[in-house]
């Protein structure tokens, strides 16, 4: 995992960012892996969201977002291919913005699939069988989504305003699995993890990347939720146990406590 996250084609990426913004981008902790979390739309919920969602609600994290050098994200790394399992993400071209607005596409999809499942609880795949997809995913084409199908262990970068989903599973699929597990569901976005699909078990490794403008933002967010202590302590850790924070990206320790004393969270 370390190699993938530190192989010179990422730095080389981090430096072109570096240049063009004119702050240092860097790794950032968590480094963590993920086992099946999708969209649901056969449970309620579309999934399309923006990683960002918190940071629009302080006027702290809209100033930085605004001020054209906020770099905050993902970096993601597959252990599979996508396709009818699932398997990576779904991304909406028609929506980014490089400032704290949510584009009106986004807006109007989010209010049409708010409907939508008010109605319908869950969403039935399209009558007829004429495409193996879900009936709710036909107001996503306003957002022209793409879904990404990158070989494994290649690596994704994706900004946090970045209107995005985990790709769902296909109802022709979602029907196979019913038939061996009847009682299965999707819970707060993942499968439970008593269900094992063996070869088919979606696995995604995350880590975040930015520059000191987009972690301040972040962490500004991050710092509101009840969580946040043992978030902060997750960082700590990560810096001193990771040979990644050690090494290669040493200065992601030094932004983090940068930021740390500039919002009196140290």
């Amino acid at each position: 995992i370390s190699k993938c996250f530190s192989n010179e084609n990422i730095i080389k990426f981090f430096n072109e960012l570096s240049i063009k913004e004119g702050e240092e981008v860097s790794l950032f902790p968590h480094i963590i892996i993920m086992r099946n979390y999708f969209s649901g739309p056969q449970c309620g919920y579309d999934g399309w969201h923006n990683d960002a969602g918190g940071e629009y609600s302080y006027q702290y994290c809209r100033e930085r977002m605004e001020s054209g050098k906020y770099i905050f994200g993902k970096l993601s790394i597959p252990l599979q291919n996508n396709g009818k399992n699932g398997g990576n993400i779904d991304i909406a071209k028609g929506t980014f913005k490089n400032n704290s607005d949510k584009s009106l596409r986004q807006r109007l999809t989010g209010k049409i699939s708010s409907f939508f499942f008010k109605f319908y609880k869950t969403s039935p795949s399209l009558p007829l069988g004429i495409v193996d997809q879900w009936l709710s995913d036909l107001p996503s084409l306003i957002i022209e989504p793409k879904t990404l199908n990158p070989n494994p262990l290649d690596v994704i970068a994706f900004e946090h305003r970045l209107y995005h989903r985990g790709t769902p599973v296909s109802p022709s699929k979602w029907k196979e699995y019913l038939k061996n597990y009847p009682s299965l569901k999707i819970e707060n976005f993942r499968i439970p993890k008593e269900y094992n699909f063996n070869e088919k078990n979606k696995y995604m490794i995350y880590a975040h990347f930015g520059n000191l403008t987009g972690l301040q933002s972040y962490i500004y967010d991050r710092s509101k939720r009840q969580t946040w202590t043992e978030e902060k302590l997750r960082w700590l850790d990560s810096f001193k146990m990771l040979d990644l924070f050690q090494k290669e990206f040493k200065n992601s320790e030094i932004l983090f406590t940068n930021t740390l004393e500039t919002q009196g969270l140290n």
